[in-house]
């Protein structure tokens, strides 16, 4: 008897030493589900720039449209930076910009503040967007539609007028709201473009706009108007 429970021990010893008693302690992983940012993007369209006045270009503004083609996820708190460049690579100009909120299944068009080229040529815009813990599951719709767009041509300026109709929740009195016209082409690529920011929107219903321009745009054959709101405070019902 003794004889065989020695052997039994020495057998004992010898499966631990080549690995085969108790399991080896393992990197331990949590079985709870861990929150992963979604694999989002803006898709970047109609990247360039346009005269702020057709008739005196010394300053410019970049434009480019941002499409959210995901169903589910709003592009929220996104920043973009903005260069305009001439023929040989040379910055003319560079700017800094938070994003508005891009809804599911929609786009914004971003317009830059005037650039000063200082008699130079731009020939190349470029946009780049971080959206980098930006992205949030939501099924709202955008609560600005706009439900009339006017392009007015005068004698040496031009204005875009409309109504636009907020549908969401009140905001604070402090809110800004923008308007962003754009210019369209035949072709669809922009041609001229301006903003104007609209005040005392704090309910729902629909608000006239008014975006004045510099010079007479040449064919224009379409207008794109989009109004949105620049970090407004929503109160509750």
């Amino acid at each position: 008897m003794k004889k065989a429970l020695v052997l039994i021990f020495l057998a004992l010893l010898l499966l631990t030493a080549l690995g085969c008693g108790e399991p080896k302690q393992k990197e331990v992983t949590s079985s709870g589900k861990t929150k992963q940012q979604p694999k989002e993007e803006l898709l970047l369209e109609k990247v360039g720039f346009v005269p702020q006045d057709p008739g005196s270009p010394d300053y410019y503004m970049v434009i480019g449209k941002m499409v959210n083609n995901s169903s589910k996820f709003a592009c929220e708190n996104a920043s973009a930076n903005i260069s305009l460049y001439n023929a040989s690579g040379v910055v003319l100009g560079t700017q800094n910009t938070s994003l508005s909120t891009i809804y599911p299944s929609s786009s914004q068009w971003l317009v830059s503040e005037s650039i000063a080229v200082n008699g130079q040529v731009p020939t190349r815009a470029e946009i780049k967007v971080k959206t980098e813990g930006s992205w949030k599951k939501t099924s709202s719709k955008p609560p600005f539609q706009v439900v009339q767009k006017n392009y007015l041509p005068g004698e040496s300026d031009s204005k875009i007028t409309g109504l636009f109709k907020y549908t969401g929740k009140p905001i604070s009195s402090k809110a800004v709201i923008k308007a962003t016209g754009v210019l369209l082409n035949a072709n669809g690529d922009p041609v001229g473009a301006g903003t104007k920011e609209t005040g005392n929107i704090t309910t729902a219903g629909e608000y006239p706009f008014e975006i004045s321009l510099y010079g007479v745009f040449p064919g224009v054959a379409n207008t794109d108007v989009q109004v949105f709101d620049t970090g407004a405070v929503y109160l509750s019902p």
